[in-house]
C-alpha cells in the first residue's frame, strides 16, 4: 500500500471524510497536502509523520526527537488559552 493509500484509508476510518486529493511535498520530512471533505465541508489539511522523520533521504536524530517534543508543546499552549489551531490526530501510520 503507497503512503497516500494509507493516507486516505486512515482518514476514511477515523474521520468519516472523503479524501478529494493528496499531494506530497518535496522536502526532507515526508509531508501531503490533503485536501478532504466532510459533509460537503471541505477541509485542507496537510499530513505528517511523527518525528523522527521517515523520509529515506536522512536518518533521524535527536533534533528531530526534540522538535516532535516542542511542537507538541506549542499546540498544547496555543489550546489551552483558546488560540485556534488546527486539530492534532496523535497517530503513526506511515
Amino acid at each position: 500500500m503507497t503512503p497516500e493509500q494509507t493516507i486516505a484509508l486512515w482518514i476514511r476510518e477515523h474521520l468519516g471524510a472523503q479524501v478529494i486529493s493528496i499531494t506530497r511535498q518535496a522536502r526532507w520530512r515526508a509531508a501531503w497536502l490533503v485536501d478532504v471533505e466532510r459533509d460537503g465541508i471541505p477541509l485542507p489539511t496537510t499530513w505528517c509523520p511523527a518525528y523522527p522523520s521517515t523520509s529515506s533521504m536522512r536518518p533521524p536524530n535527536r533534533l528531530d526527537t526534540k522538535m516532535t517534543y516542542v511542537l507538541k508543546e506549542i499546540h498544547q499552549v496555543l489550546l489551552r488559552n483558546t488560540i485556534l489551531s488546527p486539530e492534532e490526530y496523535d497517530v503513526s501510520v506511515i
